[in-house]
């Protein structure tokens, strides 16, 4: 399949969920983030778009740092999953228009973690800390996903995750009004 060629370049773009969905919130989702009834206390790590900018997301990575080897039963290291994962895509009026994992699946472990992705890489450098790191593509959903201010892309927590010592959720993709130079395409 040939790709068309565009007659400018877009910007790229890298955006790391936070707590806003603008990069001024926290990035680093590790705390305790669970309440004993389902539904309250969910955490929310998202990533949105001001209006009048576009994001055309390409790909996705989620990073786990945890001390000690990785277990393909539990979360990190050691975390066992209560209520689990979620990664959808809202609509401005909190609607869920697309869900990752179909008829409200969630993520438990480092395995279905690993399974969601492409290329999952296990990193163990001998010393310090272990990572997982499990990198995606909208392609793999058959089509890539834009974001705008009427919608956001969220990873929605509702477990203890205070033993990870990084866990992170980034997207990649393209601003389609805006060249890399930083002027509107017309």
């Amino acid at each position: 399949m040939t790709r068309p060629v565009l007659p400018y370049s877009p910007a790229l773009a890298v955006r790391m969920f936070d707590t806003n969905g603008d990069g001024t919130g926290e990035t680093n989702a590790v705390g305790e983030y669970q309440d004993a009834e389902p539904g309250e206390g969910e955490t929310e790590f998202f990533v949105t778009m001001p209006e009048g900018e576009a994001m055309i997301i390409g790909s996705g990575r989620f990073y786990i740092e945890d001390a000690g080897a990785f277990d393909s039963g539990k979360y990190g290291n050691s975390l066992v999953r209560v209520n689990g994962i979620k990664l959808h895509l809202q609509d401005a009026d909190g609607n869920i228009v697309l869900d990752f994992f179909q008829d409200g699946g969630v993520i438990m472990t480092n395995a279905q973690l690993a399974a969601i992705g492409q290329l999952p890489v296990y990193l163990d450098f001998g010393q310090g800390n272990n990572s997982l790191v499990v990198s995606w593509t909208a392609e793999s959903f058959a089509t890539h996903l834009l974001l705008t201010h009427e919608n956001k892309l969220v990873v929605t927590l509702n477990d203890d995750f205070s033993d990870l010592v990084q866990h992170r959720f980034i997207v990649y993709g393209h601003n389609p009004f805006i060249d890399y130079k930083g002027e509107v395409i017309k």
